[in-house]
């Protein structure tokens, strides 16, 4: 996994909110978080972007589809999963690829 971090003007975000969506479209992103730090004039959104590229992409693509299958061994959330799985399975296609 890599970092990037991006400083986003409160008052004028246009040319950095347009480099962090170019880079966001450009790269698989796993998560973001944002912080607002309050300056006055001078305020900003400071926000870490985390992703992954490469052979680590498939990695991590194949953990959540996991974590999703996983999730429906509980037999609280096993009714749910069925019903989300049932139509799936009458068309022949794995839960994990319609999430």
């Amino acid at each position: 996994m890599r970092f990037r971090f991006f400083t986003v003007p409160a008052l004028d975000p246009d040319a950095a909110q347009d480099a962090l969506n170019a880079f966001c479209a450009q790269h698989r992103i796993v998560a973001s978080n944002r912080h607002f730090v309050d300056r006055g004039i001078d305020s900003f959104w400071e926000i870490c972007v985390t992703w992954v590229e490469g052979a680590a992409s498939l990695v991590a693509v194949g953990a959540i589809s996991f974590a999703r299958r996983a999730s429906c061994k509980s037999r609280s959330v096993a009714k749910l999963c069925g019903r989300r799985n049932a139509p799936l399975k009458a068309r022949a296609v794995g839960s994990w690829e319609a999430a």
